[in-house]
């Protein structure tokens, strides 16, 4: 061999073990080989590189004692094979579930081997793993003892020790000394700010990890409190979870008032014997900012109560106003309410006293109307006035009508009706077959439209005389400070001479109470009122006596008329007809048998 080809081999064999360094910054980290359950699709082993420079770990292969596997990457949207200076690779399976119940750092590099298992699986027992280069130098080789279940072993300087999971991150605080039996859970509320802006939208999840033990049922309950103690909302995430290693609540986006401090506090238990149970719960105190509070007062009035269903006060009545105020930056402290139209002031000044600056303030105030029992006011719209701390606003209200028991009854009597229905005229003497017809005045002082349901009849005692009671029943509409004149007919028999009631009966605005009119009407007929079968009782007396009568021709003396007969009287009439038949029929049966 020459001089020049021992120095070509001298460089290559220099090249190559200058490789061979750079490659020997990949350690075995941590393996995961006794997950709590499924174990093959959750066992997990992490690479670290420990120097300066990135490593591409493209084609290496990673292995037990029986089976060597080739490490791949970018399955689980890693970013390839090569692992950044003083980062963490974490390699699974080609099938892994680790990404879905371990908190894997979100920077570590995701490599798979493609194979249903790391190595020939890794035992529980415990074995070698070997890290090879892509030319099958051993880079790194680690042997792990006896594992517990839901333990991992990481090093620690030059050894391996039980220590709690920590997938992509350094293993500093994770060792365990004396692993306990029982377990170790904790909690964690993931907000990303305890200090929201007025228009940053307020989220808060929670999450209970596992440090270490068996999968156990778990149970999660949370509530936000306000500073002063109170309850504003109560939750409870989860409830009888079997949880392997860690369980995530929902996202929640409560809506809380703005301008206020709360503490969130979470808690989580376990069936199982957790060695630290201060680690369960957790209080995290946050402060929603609001928009920055304006200098000037204002005030808006948002309801009227007692208004019944039309909408409109009566003088004498006490209303209540439901009335919002801001009060800013002054020294005003009173806001007062009354209503009012443009010469007039139809109640007493209600105040209120508000002492706090920048402050929202909900206050409701009774208002009393004046009676108006000497007519001094009118019946219109008036002005509900809120004015105060440099603010005022209104509100349009009718006021119509007077509270009865207010005023005395001889101011009442002198007072000018809202409204007035009279008969305006009518015959006061008719004969026995005429058409009465009569003329109705309506006049409406109110400052409102009125709708009427009217009818007229004429009648004595219980019977009518002019047909059903209702026969010419109207619907009028009379606006308000109107007026309206309506015809109304009524039909009569002929009927005896006498003296008769009209009446003009009516209902206002679809109430069920009837207001009436009635008036005396003298009918001249040729039949003499002693004639008159006046009641329904005599009637059905006259025809259950005759039905019963044998013979059927028995002389009747005195005129009868025709009283309008109600369908209640017809029906009645056909049941004494129907009972009599039976009777005869009964008799003659009766008679037959014998």
């Amino acid at each position: 061999m020459t001089q020049f080809s021992v120095k070509i081999r001298n460089l290559a064999l220099l090249l190559v073990l200058s490789m061979n360094i750079c490659e020997a910054t990949i350690l075995i980290n941590e393996i995961h080989a006794n997950p709590i359950e499924d174990e093959s699709l959750n066992e997990w082993i992490e690479l670290y590189n420990n120097e300066s420079q990135s490593v591409n770990v493209s084609g290496w292969f990673i292995g037990d004692e029986l089976e060597n596997d080739t490490l791949e990457g970018g399955l689980f949207l890693g970013r390839g094979t090569i692992i950044p200076p003083q980062g963490f690779a974490i390699i699974t399976d080609d099938s892994t579930r680790v990404y879905n119940n371990f908190d894997v750092e979100i920077n570590a590099i995701k490599l798979y081997v493609n194979d249903g298992a790391i190595g020939n699986g890794l035992k529980n027992s415990g074995e070698t793993i070997k890290l090879f280069s892509t030319n099958k130098e051993l880079i790194h080789n680690i042997t792990y003892d006896e594992t517990i279940k839901g333990l991992s072993h990481a090093r620690f300087n030059t050894s391996f020790s039980p220590a709690n999971a920590t997938p992509g991150l350094p293993n500093d605080g994770s060792k365990i000394e004396t692993p306990s039996t029982g377990c170790d859970w904790y909690l964690e509320i993931l907000m990303n700010k305890t200090l929201f802006e007025p228009t940053d939208e307020f989220e808060w999840q929670l999450r209970a990890k596992k440090q270490y033990g068996n999968k156990t049922i778990t149970s999660a309950t949370a509530s936000i409190r306000d500073l002063t103690g109170n309850y504003v909302k109560s939750y409870t995430p989860w409830t009888n979870h079997t949880t392997t290693s860690r369980k995530s609540s929902s996202k929640y986006s409560p809506s809380l008032q703005k301008g206020k401090s709360y503490v969130l506090t979470a808690q989580v238990t376990t069936e199982c014997e957790d060695q630290e149970p201060a680690s369960n719960r957790l209080e995290r105190i946050f402060t929603l900012l609001d928009t920055p509070l304006a200098n000037t007062s204002s005030i808006a009035i948002e309801q009227i109560y007692d208004l019944g269903s039309d909408e409109v006060a009566s003088f004498g009545q006490t209303i209540r106003a439901k009335v919002n105020v801001y009060k800013g930056d002054t020294s005003k402290e009173v806001v007062a309410l009354w209503i009012e139209d443009e010469n007039h002031r139809i109640t007493k000044q209600s105040k209120v006293y508000l002492p706090d600056k920048f402050t929202n303030y909900e206050i409701t105030l009774p208002i009393q109307i004046k009676p108006n029992c000497n007519l001094e006011y009118e019946s219109d719209t008036y002005v509900l006035k809120a004015q105060g701390l440099s603010a005022e606003t209104t509100f349009t209200i009718e006021v119509a009508g007077i509270e009865d028991s207010i005023c005395p009854k001889e101011s009442i009597a002198q007072q000018q009706p809202d409204l007035l229905v009279n008969i305006a005229e009518y015959p006061s003497e008719v004969k026995s077959t005429d058409t009465i017809e009569t003329k109705i005045y309506l006049e409406n002082n109110d400052n409102r439209h009125h709708n009427l349901m009217m009818w007229t009849y004429l009648f004595k005692g219980s019977n009518t005389f002019s047909g059903e009671r209702k026969e010419n029943l109207q619907e009028v509409f009379i606006e308000k400070r109107g007026t309206k004149e309506k015809i109304f007919k009524n039909k009569i028999t002929n009927i005896p001479s006498g003296e008769y009631n009209f009446m003009l009966r009516y209902t206002v605005d679809g109430s069920e109470k009837e207001k009436r009119v009635l008036r005396t009407i003298k009918v001249i007929g040729e039949i003499e009122e002693t004639t008159l079968i006046a009641s329904s009782q005599e009637r059905e007396d006259l025809i259950l006596t005759t039905s019963n009568t044998q013979s059927e021709n028995i002389p009747i003396t005195g005129n009868f008329i025709t009283v309008y007969e109600s369908t209640t009287f017809k029906t009645k009439q056909l049941g004494v007809y129907f009972f009599a038949a039976l009777i005869t029929l009964y008799a003659i049966l009766l008679t037959w048998k014998r």
